[in-house]
């Protein structure tokens, strides 16, 4: 239990131990099966594990074959981010500042640059750096730095997903979008678009599984 406390520290930017449960699967064991909603996120600590999914036709494919220290469901995490994110970004309309905007207009052109220059790392970072802002004009830090936990153990999905052809300037105008509703103050509208682009990640990933996972 000490290793996976001291893994856990290196995880998470929070105290998990209240939340950690130790559990044996026996060989063969299913830990998850296929079409169900997880209840914990799992972390592998000694062993091999299959990750596989099947498509419509029956043929399965397998995604990973991850080996301990690692996670097992991640990808759920989305739903953990999407409930989060429209938490944070609404709060976010109702008290973000005019210099938080300003540095939202100059990320925003920024990105805007880097898609011109095909620098899709650029872009990305600017992209991270845009959230950060939005995320700390929320009056709720608890869920603001939960939110960044979580997305930072799923960056690599729209690392990923801004490798698709036409996608960043996709990524770009919901992020422009969503800029605006926040300069107008409408957190209704904010809500929806946040919560737009996290399922617009869940939709590609989705239907390109097998490429990018």
């Amino acid at each position: 239990m000490d290793r996976i406390e001291a893994w856990s520290r290196e995880l998470f930017s929070f105290d998990v131990r209240p939340f950690l449960e130790e559990r044996v699967f026996a060989p063969g064991e299913f830990i998850l099966r296929e079409g169900s909603f997880p209840q914990h996120l799992y972390f592998l600590t000694q062993g091999r594990a299959k990750i596989y999914t099947t498509h419509k036709n029956g043929k399965v494919s397998l995604l990973n074959f991850p080996a301990a220290p690692d996670l097992i469901g991640d990808m759920e995490l989305l739903e953990v981010r999407l409930v989060l994110e429209r938490f944070v970004v609404r709060d976010a309309a109702a008290h973000i500042t005019p210099r938080q905007l300003d540095a939202l207009e100059q990320l925003l052109d920024e990105m805007k640059q880097a898609i011109g220059q095909k620098d899709l790392g650029g872009y990305s970072r600017c992209n991270q750096q845009l959230h950060q802002v939005i995320y700390s004009a929320c009056s709720n830090r608890s869920a603001a730095e939960l939110l960044c936990s979580v997305k930072a153990r799923i960056s690599r999905f729209d690392l990923k997903t801004i490798l698709l052809p036409g996608r960043d300037r996709q990524s770009l105008a919901e992020h422009a979008a969503l800029c605006q509703a926040l300069r107008e103050g409408d957190p209704e509208r904010a809500e929806a678009l946040a919560a737009a682009h996290v399922e617009g990640i869940q939709e590609v990933l989705e239907q390109y599984s097998t490429l990018l996972l």
